[in-house]
């Protein structure tokens, strides 16, 4: 093949398959990270529309359980086993279709069924550009083939190579190549293609295990059961046939996947049998266990709501009479300082009567000395005027006038 049409061939690339108005466009997929507890939730979820009553005797997490057969009916096993609705699964999806983790996860789950193209349906392989990359593919194995076919017939030397058959150069283009797949099957319509086929037209939903020889790098490869886990905080646990070559009894049963999103309230436990999700259920009725101590806890909640109340009733009561009690002991000391205030009042009141009087005594009694003084003068000079009668002829200056006494009366001289 000449240079300048290999050239041409290597120039081969897809399309990104991003709309634009796609707001993870560019979103770095090599940098999600997922977030999981290690603690498995206490609650469960009941699977639905169940089938048949449950089987078996399986010890897990150190509890009994039964596996619960669920209808199958329009692909449905899945969602029945988890006791969500698929219609209503659907909706949650396409309303998260810009988060980033949940479209991750459902991409992961397109890439990992394109080694087996009968597991992808025709409007998932449009969204993806399938046949797109599937043709690039061919290329590139054509461009390795001229490569052998080069390096035979020059004995292996890599030094008759154009720059286009150069190993690393193949390899690059590769890598290049499958990104870009990569990158559609994160896209939005490749997401959406999904959620129509898988979900809404009943395509059968699948899992892929996690990492490991035995599958036992739990909690490591994400799917579009996840992505729905994740929607819903329910922790999922999948368990698979460990032997097949031995009887499906306790201790026969692998734990194939795990993940228990952030935030998880409740687990779903689930058998899968190729093609076909069952739930693990206790073997005892955890139900009625699970609604007696939610009974005993309401119970203790209204208990201690009671004594709460009743304190409350107490402390108010105390209060009113503490209040009633401060009350009449600031009636009482109000009525005190009234009282005593009034016999204050009354003692000044007394007190002014009794100077009053006792002044009024003190005048009557310094009158009376008085006019008994006035009245002993009198006496005195009567007596004296008595005793010294003037006779006629007797002279006496009054009012530096001089008078006679002339038998009867004074006369002026």
């Amino acid at each position: 093949m000449p240079i300048s049409t290999l050239s041409l061939v290597l120039g081969l690339s897809i399309s990104s398959g991003y709309a634009s108005d796609d707001p993870l466009s560019h979103q770095d997929w090599g940098a999600i990270s997922v977030d999981q507890t290690k603690d498995l939730p206490q609650q469960y979820t009941t699977p639905v529309n169940k089938a048949g009553v449950p089987w078996g005797d399986f010890s897990l997490n150190g509890k009994k359980y039964k596996i619960q057969n669920v209808s199958g009916s329009n692909m449905a096993c899945f969602f029945n086993s988890m006791g969500l609705n698929a219609a209503a699964q659907a909706k949650l999806l396409r309303e998260n279709k810009n988060n980033s983790l949940v479209r991750w996860m459902v991409g992961n789950d397109i890439l990992s069924a394109f080694h087996n193209p009968e597991q992808l349906s025709g409007k998932v392989k449009v969204a993806i550009g399938y046949n797109e990359y599937m043709q690039a593919r061919d290329e590139i194995d054509k461009l390795e083939e001229k490569r052998n076919s080069l390096l035979k017939e020059n004995g292996g030397n890599t030094d008759v190579l154009p720059e286009e058959l150069q190993k690393a150069k193949l390899v690059e283009k590769e890598n290049e190549i499958f990104e870009t797949f990569k990158k559609r099957c994160m896209s939005s319509a490749a997401f959406l293609a999904y959620v129509d086929t898988y979900i809404d037209n009943n395509e059968m939903m699948a899992f892929a295990p996690d990492g490991g020889v035995n599958h036992d790098d739990i909690g490591q490869n994400f799917t579009a059961i996840d992505a729905i886990a994740y929607l819903n905080n329910i922790g999922v646990q999948i368990y698979t046939w460990a032997d097949r070559k031995k009887p499906l009894v306790d201790g026969n049963i692998h734990l194939s996947h795990q993940y228990i999103p952030d935030g998880a309230t409740r687990i779903a436990r689930l058998y899968y049998n190729p093609y076909h999700f069952q739930a693990f259920v206790s073997a005892v009725d955890e139900e009625a266990e699970r609604q007696a101590k939610a009974q005993e806890e309401l119970r203790k909640q209204q208990e201690a709501e009671r004594q709460a109340k009743d304190q409350e009733e107490l402390r108010k009561q105390q209060e009113a009479e503490r209040q009633a009690k401060t009350q009449e002991e600031l009636r009482k000391q109000q009525e005190a300082e009234r009282q005593a205030k009034d016999q204050e009042e009354l003692r000044k009141q007394q007190e002014v009567e009794r100077q009053a009087k006792a002044q009024e005594e003190l005048r009557k009694q310094q009158e009376a000395e008085r006019q008994a003084k006035d009245q002993q003068q009198g006496t005195g000079e009567l007596e004296s005027i008595g005793s010294s009668q003037p006779q006629v002829g007797d002279v006496r200056t009054n009012n530096a006038k001089k008078e006679r006494w002339n038998g009867s009366r004074w006369v002026r001289m």
